[in-house]
């Protein structure tokens, strides 16, 4: 399946939805703006099974002023995430979470996000095994980059500044 050259916005729900079991889906050269639930494109299985969405390439996309998520990823398996634009966004630019495996964030922008949720911002990989996060640029968020939980992946060659300081209190005995 392939979604492109397409202007996705003010949907009630998500601008994109890849749920399920999908597998080479494409989504590229469309400006998706101004939607709500999880925000601009939502790529998840949410069956309960052990069965994923693969081979999903998300390329040269325009995400902006989403709910939520610019791009979300829950999990799948096998993600190229290349080249987008995601800003000002409720929450993360682009999020990848609980279960995906095998992500690649190559040459993205992410600037601006973390309108509603202080807590989010460029890009958070969270409970992800086998990513890369390469060449991005990120400023003017919440925070930069972010990882947490997640095994095997590396972070290169990106560029963060102007992203705002997360301070964490110290727990004092």
């Amino acid at each position: 399946m392939t979604i492109q050259n397409s202007h996705i916005h003010h949907n009630g729900s998500d601008g994109i939805i890849v749920e399920g079991t999908s597998a080479y889906t494409t989504i590229q050269n469309n400006e998706i703006n101004n939607n709500n639930h999880t925000g601009g494109i939502a790529l998840f299985n949410n069956s309960g099974s052990s069965t994923y969405n693969t081979y999903t390439k998300i390329l040269n996309n325009k995400i902006y002023a989403n709910s939520n998520q610019g791009i979300w990823v829950f999990e799948s398996k096998y993600v190229l995430i290349k080249g987008n634009e995601s800003y000002l966004n409720g929450a993360t630019g682009i999020q990848i979470e609980t279960g995906s495996w095998y992500v690649i964030l190559d040459g993205n922008t992410l600037h601006d996000n973390c309108v509603n949720f202080e807590h989010e911002g460029g890009s958070w990989i969270d409970e992800t095994r086998y990513y890369s996060v390469k060449n991005n640029i990120s400023y003017d968020n919440c925070q930069g980059f972010a990882t947490s939980q997640s095994w095997w992946g590396s972070t290169h060659h990106n560029i963060s500044y102007n992203n705002k300081a997360q301070q964490q209190p110290l727990n004092k005995p």
